[in-house]
């Protein structure tokens, strides 16, 4: 989760009211002036007295956050990592589908939680990779999650092989909504569908 305030920041010779954002990947001030900090750019992040002041290459930027300070000191110091991102908790039973990535199961198994290459009934979540329109199952994969599950589907980024619109247009179709995307790794991209609240009820389920 992100942190936005609105609050004054310095730069150079520059200050200003204006509105922060961090985003997990970066940190973005927009006001009079904008500045944009990749977080790996970012060589320290320390709070005192209010003010939060991030160097980064030769340059700094201070932000008046009063008591947040050290709250956004901690979050950018200390950034989920990517299965905090995708929800994975010890425990859960994960289904892996034709996923790119040969890090990914060995991270799943790592975190304690019950992971299968293979497409598995009432999975807590089903993380699902496609290259291609060809490629998406939803309807499969959502046969797969129990219904307070989800389905992670996880595909190249840029849109050349497989467009953000022909993934909505598949999950939709199949009674899913997306909630949350976030990056899979330098190359892929991934978002979060699940099964509507009242359709849950309608079946007779009810939710976690």
């Amino acid at each position: 989760m992100g942190l936005e305030a609105n609050c004054n920041a310095r730069y150079g010779k520059q200050s200003g009211e204006g509105r922060a954002m961090w985003e997990t990947d970066y940190l973005l001030f927009r006001g009079p002036f904008r500045v944009k900090i990749p977080r790996e750019e970012i060589r320290s992040a320390k709070a005192a007295k209010g003010a939060l002041t991030i160097e980064f290459g030769k340059e700094s930027l201070v932000l008046s956050l009063g008591d947040a300070a050290e709250k956004w000191a901690d979050k950018i110091l200390n950034p989920p990592s990517r299965l905090d991102k995708l929800g994975v908790k010890p425990g859960m039973r994960i289904s892996a589908i034709d996923i790119a990535d040969d890090r990914f199961v060995a991270e799943v198994e790592g975190r304690g939680a019950d992971i299968s290459e293979r497409r598995r009934k009432d999975s807590d979540i089903v993380f699902a990779g496609a290259k291609t329109v060809a490629d998406l199952r939803f309807s499969e994969w959502r046969d797969a999650i129990h219904p307070d599950g989800a389905v992670w589907i996880v595909y190249p980024k840029g849109g050349k092989t497989i467009k953000e619109a022909e993934v909505r247009a598949a999950f939709f179709e199949c009674g899913l909504v997306d909630v949350k995307v976030c990056a899979f790794s330098a190359t892929l991209t991934a978002v979060k569908c699940v099964i509507p609240v009242a359709d849950r009820k309608r079946s007779g389920q009810t939710t976690k």
